[in-house]
């Protein structure tokens, strides 16, 4: 859908990228994260959350490796692709979708459970 969404904005003369990370992009990037308004070293360690950790400093490298200019509006789809773009873009208006409640998910599936450290992340 999004590329159709592009290819028609484009058409119009509204200039838009598409922007996601490749699979064979993970687990290249290896700077440390901090975040202002909580600690996550508090919740290194578990295996949802180190995966989000690391799939967060891949975007960052991802992103300063492949865009190089700015954009008016950045649209993202993803938490750890919003948080991202406005760390690297923090002047760029940020609009999020997000389609459903990942952490919901995976309390259903029986991934994490309700209340643990990777819930509360």
């Amino acid at each position: 859908m999004v590329p159709y969404i592009r290819e028609r904005f484009n058409k119009a003369g509204w200039k838009m990228d598409l922007f996601s990370l490749p699979k064979r992009v993970r687990g290249k990037g290896h700077e440390e994260i901090a975040f202002e308004t909580f600690d996550a070293a508090a919740f290194a360690g578990d295996p949802v959350v180190d995966k989000y950790m690391q799939t967060f400093r891949d975007y960052l490298w991802w992103t300063r490796l492949r865009i190089q200019q700015n954009y008016d509006l950045i649209h993202a789809h993803h938490p750890i692709a919003a948080l991202s773009m406005k760390r690297l873009f923090p002047d760029t208006p940020l609009a999020v979708t997000i389609h459903s409640s990942y952490e919901r998910e995976l309390i259903l599936n029986g991934k994490i459970r309700e209340g643990d450290a990777a819930h509360r992340f």
